[in-house]
Formats: structure tokens, C-alpha cells, sequence
């Protein structure tokens, strides 16, 4: 037989859920902040569907949703066909090996330096993957630019 609670039980039972709640929503404010704050994409996903749980503003906003419209949605339906091929089969490498994978690949022009990582359950098993995506497009260019300014150097200097 389970005993009824007194209201003073009650009334502290109600503060230390109080505190609680607060607690839970300062932890997911900070973290919404620290998500934000990277100027490159971040995004927790389902491995085997590629339903977005979570992401930040950037990657809502490279696939022109907001935050609250792309969690719920399959990220690889924002793609062109071939490049969600490419990304499920890395997905799926992180799935089978619970290791994290690292590659770059091209969406509209744009190079992305890409990294998964498994999110491991209690058992170890892969129940989620962070994913983040940095756009290293103009690095690459300014890369290209530097080794024909140092042909260019080595040529005239080479003539002298």
C-alpha cells in the first residue's frame, strides 16, 4: 500500500521539480548557444534514416529551413542525388565500425571538409551521428593561389 504524501512532501517535491526543470533549461540554452556559435554546420542525425534530431542555425540555414522546420526532416533529401549517396555510404561506414570518418566532398560549388562521429548507446551500439560540415572552399582557392605565387617566385628567381 503506497502512503499519501503530506503537503509538505508534496510542496517539496514540487520545488525540487522547480529546480529541475530550471536546471534542464539552462543546460539546453547553453548548448543551443554553443551549437550557434560555429560559423560551419552541426548537425546530430539518425544513422540508418538520416533524420535530423538536432542542428544549428548554419545548417538550417545552407538547406534554407530554420532550425525548427529542418529538425524531423531527412537531411539527405536537401542534396542532389549522388552527393546523399556519397554521405549515406560514409553514414554507413560509422554505422557498421562505430569509428568517425573524415572526407571532403562538393555541393553547389563549395567544398566541405566533413567529419561523423557515432554517438554510442549504453551498449555501444551507433544510435545517433554528429555530423559537421566546414566550408573550406575559400582555404582550398587561397591554397591554389600561394603554390602559383610561388611557381611565379621560383621561376623569376630561377632566371636571375
Amino acid at each position: 500500500m503506497v502512503d499519501n504524501p503530506t503537503y509538505e512532501e508534496l510542496k517539496q517535491r514540487v520545488i525540487d521539480l522547480e529546480a529541475e526543470i530550471n536546471s534542464l533549461t539552462y543546460t539546453a540554452r547553453t548548448l543551443r548557444i554553443l551549437l550557434d556559435a560555429t560559423a560551419e554546420s552541426a548537425i546530430l542525425g539518425d544513422p540508418k534514416t538520416g533524420v535530423v534530431l538536432a542542428c544549428n542555425k548554419r545548417a538550417a540555414e545552407r538547406v534554407g529551413k530554420t532550425v525548427r522546420e529542418l529538425v524531423g526532416l531527412r537531411i539527405y533529401d536537401y542534396m542532389p542525388p549522388d552527393l546523399a549517396a556519397s554521405r549515406m555510404q560514409q553514414g554507413a561506414k560509422v554505422l557498421e565500425s562505430g569509428k568517425p570518418v573524415q572526407f571532403q566532398d562538393n555541393r553547389s560549388g563549395r567544398v566541405y571538409d566533413n567529419r561523423i562521429t557515432p554517438v554510442l548507446d549504453a551498449h555501444g551500439q551507433v544510435e545517433a551521428v554528429a555530423i559537421y560540415a566546414r566550408d573550406v572552399t575559400d582555404l582550398i582557392e587561397m591554397e591554389g593561389d600561394l603554390k602559383e605565387s610561388e611557381e611565379r617566385f621560383r621561376t623569376v628567381t630561377e632566371q636571375s
